[in-house]
């Protein structure tokens, strides 16, 4: 078993950049970033209550330079901060990725987009990594919600993906094919892009046989808005 484990969650402060702008057009601004508060929420309450099952190091990976926007640190103050970096996403994951595999035997990567995410998930996670180099976890929308991995990625591997695609997730994977590494796939679930994801995730989190307060207060949220 792994005697050291990184999550990092990829998220923006809504105070410094936009977020959520496809959700904002069906449902506007304030509710979009209600939505993006929410998500991040349960997401942060879910791996804290795999925390206390599978003890692990966990980060926010913030989009915004930390130097230039100290005032963010507060808005992530519950875990230490690390800074994406410039670049596009390949480049900012390559980033983030490869400096926290340097010092920890398995790294789990997270998106802030699929707040229906579960403890059981990483468990899941953690056990396809016995045998794997690399877990991708597909979003139903081409991309990807989670990746996973316990040794180096090439930098051309990240940059050369082609990203917010329908193909993201296929071609990562045939990337990490080509380079030689075996790959586990998690199940499919839905990213929340815009409105008409709405429904999908619904279904997904009241699937789920256990809440996480943090979700709760979301499913009830997500009904008020119908």
């Amino acid at each position: 078993m792994w005697s050291s484990v990184a999550i990092a969650v990829f998220v923006k402060n809504p105070m410094i950049s936009p977020v959520k702008t496809r959700l904002m057009e069906g449902i506007g601004k304030k509710n979009a970033e209600e939505f993006y508060h929410l998500s991040c929420r349960s997401i942060y309450s879910v791996v804290s209550s795999f925390n206390l099952q599978r003890e692990c190091d966990r980060f926010w990976a913030v989009a915004e330079d930390p130097i230039q926007y100290p005032e963010g640190a507060d808005y992530w103050r519950d875990w230490p901060i690390i800074y994406q970096g410039g670049g596009g996403l390949g480049d900012r994951l390559h980033q983030v990725y490869g400096n926290l595999q340097s010092g920890y035997e398995a790294v789990i990567i997270l998106g802030s987009d699929c707040p229906q995410l579960s403890s059981s998930l990483l468990w899941q996670t953690l056990s396809f990594l016995e045998k794997n180099d690399y877990v991708l976890g597909p979003a139903a929308d081409g991309g990807f919600y989670l990746f996973a991995g316990k040794k180096k990625v090439p930098e051309s591997v990240w940059v050369q993906t082609p990203y917010s695609s329908h193909d993201t997730f296929k071609i990562l994977s045939q990337n990490l094919v080509v380079v030689g590494q075996l790959c586990s796939h998690l199940p499919v679930l839905h990213d929340v892009d815009d409105v008409s994801c709405l429904a999908p995730f619904q279904q997904e989190l009241n699937a789920l046989p256990f809440l996480v307060e943090s979700q709760y207060q979301l499913k009830n949220w997500v009904e008020s808005l119908e």
